[in-house]
């Protein structure tokens, strides 16, 4: 019997992170698969790197904050800014937070992760990505999504088992060919719209279990951490938009892409002069 913990979606949450790993180490899990978005809008850095150096990451896939993190790398080599919009304005300003601390070794990880993976287990194909196989961003996979959406995730009829993060939410759906489709949830940013749900805001990810006849066990865990403690850790760090990140510990309430709240942020801490000033800094 073998014990797989599937993580996904940390977004700089250490604490949550570190939770997380205590947990599976105590059910046993003897090997990890990561399914991307490790940095932002959280405060951690390489100290995340260093967390799974600890444990077995035997697959590690890239998701779109983490490319975001690249290309951002790229626009501070070029000097290139086009922050037009205030959310567009925000992901400079948190890559900008990032990128001043993180080191050549963490940027060099995120490069070489894969954008899918396959897997056998127990003789079962396993396939393994961020989002879509071919597209790590974006919406589709939403449980009100089509079935014809899902389906595209087992497109390949070979896979048994399509597992996928990015929405932040633990799901257990099949393909219309019958195909197990899972989903892990968030380890930093577990994600509800059902209110009375949301006040669970604990660390999510799942424990598979493997035998000789497959597919044992599917356990969608959660994991309860210092909410108190990431905060403080992300004030001392002076982390931007360090408000917002307070209500999302606490609520859950994401406000990536509302552009008149970012807006009010960016002028009251004069984020805009930061980044321009930063990405026109040609010294790294």
């Amino acid at each position: 019997m073998e014990k797989i913990a599937v993580l996904s979606d940390i977004h700089g949450n250490s604490t949550a992170l570190a939770a997380v790993l205590a947990d599976a180490k105590a059910q046993g899990a003897t090997e990890y698969w990561l399914l991307g978005d490790i940095f932002l809008p959280g405060p951690a850095g390489d100290e995340l790197l260093e967390f799974l150096q600890d444990v077995p990451v035997t697959v590690s896939i890239r998701g779109n904050w983490d490319d975001v993190v690249l290309a951002l790398k790229e626009r501070k080599a070029t000097g290139i800014v086009d922050a037009k919009q205030a959310e567009h304005l925000a992901l400079y300003r948190q890559g900008q937070y990032l990128l001043e601390t993180l080191s050549p070794a963490g940027l060099d990880y995120l490069s070489q992760q894969r954008a899918t993976a396959h897997v056998t287990k127990s003789g079962l194909n396993i396939q393994l990505s961020h989002n879509f196989p071919d597209k790590n961003h974006g919406g589709g996979l939403y449980w009100q999504s089509p079935q014809e959406e899902f389906d595209r995730l087992c497109a390949d009829h070979a896979v048994a088992v399509a597992i996928y993060g990015h929405v932040h939410v633990q799901t257990m759906r099949y393909a219309t060919s019958g195909q197990l489709i899972l989903n892990p949830g968030s380890i930093g940013q577990p994600f509800w719209t059902w209110e009375a749900l949301r006040q669970n805001q604990r660390a999510q990810y799942a424990l598979l279990t493997f035998d000789g006849q497959g597919l044992a066990g599917v356990d969608f865990r959660k994991v309860a951490y210092d909410v108190k403690r990431e905060y403080a850790i992300a004030k001392e760090r002076g982390l931007p938009y360090l408000e917002l990140y307070q209500e999302l510990l606490e609520t859950g309430v994401l406000h990536t892409h509302d552009n008149e709240l970012l807006a009010q942020y960016n002028d009251r801490y004069g984020y805009e002069e930061e980044v321009r000033a930063y990405f026109s800094r040609q010294d790294d």
